[in-house]
């Protein structure tokens, strides 16, 4: 019975190590699966791109239960085409579509706090994102009175600063390695911008 008890207590006392093991100062890096969709004004499509992020970051421990996060992450969300309405026709030139190839560079503040002394984490995200978009026009031209050839023309790209905001929730396995899924939006001049991720992140 007293050997029940100690492994019981000894198993308790390794459980709760594992969250306050964690809440330490340190760098780490990440690496996020992400999902995007786009809604714009004006236009019915909502394109959407799985891709990738990649970060590098630095902890501060505010409490035993909170860290503060200072993150900087640099994503490829992907490509995104969005279709026009009815298109555009002009004489022998037609645009049914404008395709934007979006990337990212942002900086977050990202509180985590642990709930009680165990792994897992609740957590928010803030930052500003400073994003840059290659525009491709895709268009056809008739010969002999049909639309069926096409050029793609590059259009002037664009960039475009704006403040992020998201939530996001983790499990932290050991005081190294740290599972995270999360949610973050953005509002463009144009766009709508909505990304789920997931990933690891790894402390030294």
């Amino acid at each position: 019975m007293k050997k029940a008890v100690l492994a019981a207590l000894v198993a308790a006392a390794s459980f709760q190590a594992v969250g306050s093991e964690y809440v330490n100062d340190g760098w780490y890096i990440g690496a996020d699966v992400i999902g995007t969709t786009f809604e714009a004004d004006g236009i019915d499509s909502s394109p959407s791109a799985t891709s990738g992020a990649i970060a590098v970051g630095y902890d501060f421990k505010l409490s035993d239960s909170v860290v503060l996060g200072i993150e900087a992450e640099y994503a490829d969300y992907g490509k995104f085409d969005f279709d026009l309405p009815e298109g555009f026709i002009d004489g022998s030139l037609s645009v049914d579509k404008v395709s934007y190839d979006f990337r990212a560079l942002s900086l977050y503040l990202k509180p985590k706090f642990f709930i009680g002394n165990s792994p897992v984490y609740v957590g928010a995200l803030a930052g500003v994102g400073m994003y840059h978009a290659t525009v491709d026009v895709p268009v056809n031209y008739s010969v002999s009175y049909a639309f069926d050839s096409t050029t793609t023309v590059r259009a002037e790209d664009q960039n475009e600063t704006e403040f992020v905001c998201g939530l996001e929730a983790g499990y932290a396995f050991n005081s190294h390695l740290l599972l995270n899924v999360g949610y973050r939006m953005v509002n463009f001049k144009e766009f709508e911008h909505d990304t789920w991720y997931a990933g690891l992140d790894y402390k030294f």
